[in-house]
């Protein structure tokens, strides 16, 4: 399998053992090297380092708006797939609980009956508390059956790993994670805005 971004070195695939509930993960270290590991390896990867596991591709015609937003947080460029994912990840970035975010950063696979499936979150966050968050952006009226098994499934991994998992909608602005935040598993609206949240904010281009 080819990642989009990656520069052409594959190492050695790990496995997905029992104990990682037969989920395996592939990412792109921050030389172009494609990197398949076990999950529980996973949780040693500094994602934010990497490059992201897809593309953004623009052409013409096409509904979604990629692009690219200059993040203070980590003082470079990140991603984005559509204006859902902008908002998102603006929320990220001002949030003073989130300390490195990254875009589209690993491929989660896992075998679903005689299919070996797989699904790339559009976000993971380091958090000052040591822990981090995985985000999905899609609309909730937009989300179907298939994109309800990839969730129940990142779900499953991230609460393997310790992690939060959420899927943010566009129904508004984003809850601050600093306020109560998103369970670890599980699908979630938007409902509070991050900017009134009173909770402490970074501005984006000034820094912490």
């Amino acid at each position: 399998m080819s990642v989009s971004g990656a520069g052409g070195r594959v190492e050695p695939a790990g496995s997905g053992t029992a104990a990682d509930g037969g989920f395996g993960v592939v990412h792109v270290a921050a030389g172009g090297t494609e990197r398949r590991v076990s999950l529980a390896a996973l949780a040693a990867v500094r994602l934010e380092d990497g490059r992201p596991v897809r593309s953004f591709p623009s052409y013409r015609g096409q509904r979604n708006y990629p692009g690219w937003y200059w993040s203070a947080t980590m003082g470079r460029r990140v991603g984005f797939e559509s204006w859902v994912e902008r908002d998102h990840l603006v929320a990220l970035d001002f949030d003073p609980a989130v300390t490195a975010v990254a875009s589209q950063p690993f491929w989660l696979r896992w075998q679903a009956g005689d299919k070996v499936r797989r699904h790339a979150p559009d976000f993971f966050a380091r958090l000052a508390s040591g822990g981090a968050l995985v985000v999905d952006s899609r609309p909730l009226d937009r989300i179907g059956e298939r994109d309800r098994e990839a969730f129940a499934a990142a779900g499953e991994a991230c609460a393997r790993l310790g992690w939060q998992y959420a899927v943010w909608g566009s129904a508004g602005p984003v809850r601050r994670l600093t306020c109560g935040g998103w369970p670890g598993t599980g699908i979630r609206g938007a409902t509070t805005s991050w900017w009134q949240a009173g909770c402490g904010r970074r501005s984006p281009g000034r820094g912490r």
